[in-house]
């Protein structure tokens, strides 16, 4: 059973009565009552630097190309459980209409360019005539996935396009990759798992470096003269499996 980070199982509460039987008397019965409540292992991820990813102070002057590439940045994502447990991660973009029609190169693990406006990237927000700034990815360092101290090359990541199906189907491609989990009418998710399995794992602490890459497009296109201010916004959800 799935659940989200803010959802725990419910109380499970019932009585065994004990009935009188041929040759038993009902004198003294009693009641059995079991009761508990049952939850996944309470698990809190975290980003490194508050979550901020910061390229400074740029100059309009220098922005003439039609993709005028920011860099790449990293930043990890750690995940602590108190017990081991199995969760995914899928990310929404909180600027998903603001993506300019730019090329983010160096992008992902596979430091390949994305080229297409869809929701394999996220925006970066608007000016405030509401032009389109520009856009960028998020990558997983696949080499650098660390699980519960044990060694990086013992593990990789899996992605799936349904993860609030009744029966989730897990595999390699693209898990380098976070997108945007409704890409494609997708619900699009990843986890760790060891090299040689096609499954999640459990897990008491993971490290998931993420890989970020922006571009943003000519300054003269944003049709302003006043300071503009970077505004990408993802919310990165867990998912207990």
């Amino acid at each position: 059973m799935k659940t989200t980070r803010s959802v725990l199982f419910s109380a499970l509460a019932f009585s065994v009565l004990l009935v009188s039987q041929p040759g038993w008397t009902e004198e003294g019965n009693s009641t059995l009552e079991v009761t508990g409540t049952l939850m996944p292992g309470i698990c809190t991820p975290q980003l490194a630097d508050g979550g901020i990813i910061d390229y400074g102070t740029i100059y309009g002057i220098g922005l003439i190309s039609t993709s005028n590439q920011l860099g790449v940045k990293n930043i990890d994502l750690t995940i602590h459980c108190d017990s081991p447990t199995m969760v995914a991660i899928y990310s929404t973009d909180n600027r998903v209409d603001s993506q300019a029609n730019v090329i983010v190169k160096k992008s992902w693990n596979s430091g390949n360019d994305a080229t297409s406006k869809d929701k394999k990237r996220y925006g970066l927000g608007t000016t405030s005539g509401g032009k389109p700034i520009g856009a960028f990815t998020i990558g997983i360092d696949l080499e650098n996935v660390q699980v519960d101290d044990l060694p990086v090359s013992n593990f990789r990541m899996l992605s799936t396009t349904n993860i609030n199906a009744a029966n989730i189907s897990w595999g390699p491609s693209y898990a380098d990759e976070l997108w945007e989990h409704s890409y494609q009418g997708y619900w699009y998710a990843i986890t760790p798992s060891y090299n040689d399995r096609f499954f999640p794992i459990p897990f008491t602490n993971a490290t998931i470096p993420l890989i970020i890459s922006a571009a943003v497009t000519k300054y003269k296109d944003m049709d302003t003269e006043e300071e503009i201010n970077l505004d990408g916004n993802v919310t990165l959800s867990m998912i207990y499996l």
